[in-house]
């Protein structure tokens, strides 16, 4: 299987864009291999294959969960062929061994802390009423919200050192959840929704992505069943709390989708041009139809439906300066008045208070910035990931990607990693501007990947490394910083981020394009993150593994060479040129013949 997946790269060079790219360190350790057969041999047995650093096994578990392989999670799925049968005789879901109300309470509050700003399609407020009504009645829970509770006290066990005894409400393996989760998408209704986002947030926290890849396509069909793809102005008869939350679920499907498609080098669950929703942080292009509207006899009908229409629409550009000037976006004095406080004075808030509304903002563009990045990711897949008949991968369309993704990486803001900060507001969310922050990064490393598959003496390959080797030591420094300050490592792309980025620096670095001594600095952290998320996700492991590798073959590679620096060598002064020896396939994302970028 690995060698069909690493053979099948050099034919479609572009297919770098999946997660890590991980066949490089693959190919140089079966070239290490074949120098020392003898030597090595047991060592085969025991190395991790390329799939183990991509997406790891079946399940993922962590902080010693006790998840079960795959096995015994198709076992579960088979023993309940019969979605009439009910969901809650099953012994995981039995509600007499509830943990105690306190760590129940303790474990909503970090879910909402750390997760919810990335994925908010939960109500904070009702959801904690739920729990109160949980533990008054557990008779007439329904089944939606017990599987919500259930993958929330899961999530947010992961972020507690001292792992809480969750009784009956702890998930051992894929088999508690899959059988019941058919049965949720078979109601497509907004909690049944809500409870299959939840379980799949809980595959994707335990690096389980095959299984959230599968709970995607049962939301999917949901998605679509219910109209969320579609403008909630569309329904007149929604309150417009019930628009708010559709767009949330929505969207939060959406960035869940683009990250599993990236990760496993799927096609978009959900194509850009079936979507009908205004983005998060954005003016809405559409407008409330009302229920008169539906009487097509007034003027006001008529009013109301132009205005349903896109902003854009050529009909509502001919509509009334009436129309254009309920429907015109605020001026910059307006924006201004609407972000102030109310409750600013003119001798301005205090300093924490200002700290806390600014956090507050960013931790409210979080999504809008996540969404941002799905959608720079998904015309990525589009342009590299086509079938090679249907590729249209031309110099302009990459270019344009490549304006987009700039303007995106300048509209944010550099992160604030200080351990003054934290002191003074200890009880709020992760620091917001180090997720954007590596996701725009990463995603500078998946767009300019595709061109480490050319000869590296041509142009485009020692720009695109070079670029590459930017946001690679961006990604680990700033990683880095988050990690030393303590937050929390939850988010399963951080872990890919800064693998992709180790690879990338060990690449240059045996081309001699970068600095050993950065390379080993920079490669030596990488591997300190993963060692503290090794307990959370076993992959870690793997990638750890390979990565050393590569840091012992460069520091035995720089110990040799001081004695005798060779012409070209980076500390000498790199004059641009490739090492001598070639381009070693070992260590190349690509194909080690010479291909066509964008062709």
């Amino acid at each position: 299987m690995a060698t069909a997946n690493m053979s099948a790269a050099p034919q479609v060079s572009t297919s770098s864009t999946r997660s890590a790219g991980h066949s490089p360190p693959s190919r140089m350790k079966n070239q290490k291999r074949g120098s020392t057969p003898a030597k090595n041999g047991q060592q085969l047995l025991n190395d991790p294959s390329p799939e183990d650093c991509i997406v790891g096994g079946d399940e993922q578990g962590g902080r010693s969960m006790g998840l079960e392989a795959g096995a015994s999670g198709e076992a579960g799925i088979t023993q309940t062929n019969d979605q009439r049968q009910p969901a809650t005789a099953s012994p995981s879901f039995d509600l007499g061994n509830l943990p105690d109300y306190a760590i129940a309470r303790q474990l909503v509050l970090t879910y909402f802390r750390i997760w919810h700003p990335l994925v908010p399609f939960l109500h904070g407020p009702e959801c904690l009423s739920q729990l109160d009504a949980l533990y008054r009645d557990t008779s007439t829970t329904p089944l939606s919200r017990l599987v919500t509770f259930k993958c929330i006290f899961n999530i947010a066990r992961l972020e507690s050192d001292n792992i809480p005894d969750l009784s009956s409400i702890s998930i051992h393996s894929a088999s508690d959840l899959l059988p019941t989760l058919g049965l949720l998408a078979l109601r497509c209704d907004i909690p049944s929704i809500q409870a299959l986002l939840a379980a799949q947030v809980y595959f994707i926290s335990t690096m389980s992505l095959r299984h959230a890849s599968s709970v995607g396509g049962l939301i999917s069909r949901s998605i679509f069943q219910t109209g969320m793809h579609r403008c909630p102005f569309r329904y007149w008869h929604l309150s417009p709390e019930d628009r708010d939350m559709r767009k949330r679920i929505f969207w939060s499907f959406y960035v869940l989708d683009r990250f599993l498609s990236q990760s496993l080098g799927h096609p978009n669950g959900i194509q850009d041009s079936d979507i009908d929703v205004c983005a998060p942080g954005h003016r809405d292009l559409h407008e409330p139809v009302t229920q008169s509207a539906l009487s097509p006899s007034s003027a006001a009908a008529a009013d109301n439906l132009i205005l349903h229409l896109p902003a854009n629409h050529p009909d509502r550009r001919l509509a009334s300066p009436r129309l254009r000037a309920q429907s015109r976006d605020p001026s910059p004095e307006e924006d201004a008045d609407i972000g102030r406080n109310p409750s600013e004075t003119s001798s301005g808030p205090s300093r924490r208070t200002a700290a806390i509304l600014q956090h507050r903002r960013e931790t409210q563009s979080v999504l809008e910035n996540h969404v941002r990045y799905s959608q720079l990711v998904g015309r990525l897949l589009e342009i590299f990931h086509k079938s090679i008949t249907e590729r249209r991968a031309d110099d302009q369309t990459v270019l344009f990607l490549k304006a987009d993704v700039s303007a995106w990486g300048n509209s944010l803001t550099q992160p604030r990693l200080d351990s003054k900060t934290k002191e003074e507001n200890p009880e709020l969310t992760p620091e917001p501007t180090v997720f954007p922050f590596v996701l725009y990064h990463y995603c500078v490393l998946l767009l300019n990947r595709p061109t480490l598959s050319l000869d590296p003496s041509s142009a485009e390959f020692r720009a695109g490394l070079q670029v590459c080797i930017g946001a690679a030591s961006s990604i680990i420094e700033t990683v880095g910083k988050y990690s030393d300050l303590g937050g929390p490592l939850f988010w399963p792309g951080y872990m890919t981020a800064v693998w992709m980025s180790g690879l990338i620096l060990a690449l240059a670095t045996w081309l001699q394009s970068y600095s050993p001594t950065k390379a080993i600095s920079g490669i030596s952290s990488a591997l300190g993150f993963l060692t503290a998320v090794t307990n959370r996700w076993r992959m870690a492991k793997d990638c750890k593994e390979v990565l050393s590798m590569l840091l012992r073959s460069i520091e035995e590679r720089t110990t040799g060479r001081k004695r005798f620096r060779p012409e070209g060598d980076v500390e000498s002064g790199y004059a641009g040129r490739p090492a001598q020896s070639g381009r070693p396939s070992s260590i190349g994302p690509g194909s080690t013949k010479t291909t066509t970028c964008h062709k």
